[in-house]
């Protein structure tokens, strides 16, 4: 645009002073003008931007000292130094926008203490009166926790269904399922506690898949039936013109791991035949390579 209206002002040599300078002026004006419009562009897309960020990232505990140095201490174990600083903050009536965080740092930290009713009072206080925050799933996620540690699996599993179900948080529904298949495996359910943390490896990285992989291996040797497919016992006495065998036979029969057991004897005689059960061919068919022993004459 400066080009351009240079380019006018010198394809007018014969204008006069004053409308020379009049031309210049407004030139002037135009470039202004024209500057603050685009600066105004500028400005409008910074306050945009910044719109959208605050509605995708809300104010977290993170932007409070106290709450952050809590997390801090919760994180490193010192559940009892957390516990001191939040109930003093709590005594503080803080706004209510720092209740609900306060409330699940709180049911953190005596989950962590084992005070495991009073981490429920404050986890079911956050689920009250605070259901639609941003951490209420995280809350639950808690309460579940607190359940299986006071031996209530049995509680805590609706609640885990449920953040698996209805939770929008991807990190949230991957812990419901994690938490899920170890409470499963705690109730010897091995099929569904492998159901549930395969439906985890879609929600999560590579290096939890992994986690995930060696998890389901663990359980599959833990629970694996490490009993003996067939047992084969046996002796064998010869003589002259005889022989005697006696053989005692223990294999699983079922696929619920059923066992039969049985007993058989063997009497040849030289040159002649046998009676009883044919236990050397019993033998034969359930050790790779044996072979009958062969008669003397």
């Amino acid at each position: 645009m400066i080009h351009h209206i240079a380019q006018e002002l010198m394809a007018r040599p014969l204008m006069s002073v004053f409308s020379h300078r009049a031309y210049v002026r407004s030139a002037c004006c135009c470039l202004l003008l024209v500057l603050v419009w685009s600066m105004s562009f500028l400005f409008t897309g910074l306050e945009f931007s910044d719109y959208a960020l605050a509605d995708t990232a809300p104010p977290s505990p993170a932007n409070n000292p106290t709450l952050n140095q809590a997390k801090r201490l919760i994180d490193a174990d010192q559940a009892e130094e957390a516990l001191t600083i939040l109930r003093r903050f709590l005594a503080t009536s803080p706004k209510p926008d720092l209740l609900d965080d306060t409330y699940l740092l709180l049911g953190a930290a005596l989950y962590r203490a084992k005070q495991h009713g009073e981490a429920l009072k404050f986890l079911r206080q956050l689920e009250t009166e605070f259901p639609n925050s941003e951490v209420a799933d995280r809350g639950k996620l808690m309460q579940a926790r607190v359940h299986a540690a006071m031996g209530n699996i049995d509680l805590a599993m609706p609640i885990l269904t449920g953040l698996r179900n209805l939770s929008k948080d991807d990190r949230t529904k991957r812990e419901a399922l994690q938490l899920s298949g170890s409470f499963y495996a705690q109730k010897k359910d091995a099929t569904r506690a492998i159901q549930a943390w395969l439906d985890e490896v879609a929600l999560g990285t590579d290096d939890q898949a992994e986690d995930v992989r060696a998890r389901i291996q663990a359980l599959a040797n833990e629970t694996s039936d490490k009993k003996a497919l067939e047992q084969l016992a046996g002796f064998e006495y010869s003589a002259c013109c005889w022989r005697l065998r006696l053989l005692g036979r223990k294999s699983v029969s079922t696929r619920d791991g059923s066992q039969d057991t049985g007993v058989y004897l063997q009497l040849e005689l030289t040159g002649l035949a046998s009676v009883g059960s044919a236990a050397d061919a019993l033998v034969a068919g359930a050790i790779r390579g044996y072979e009958r022993p062969a008669t003397k004459p």
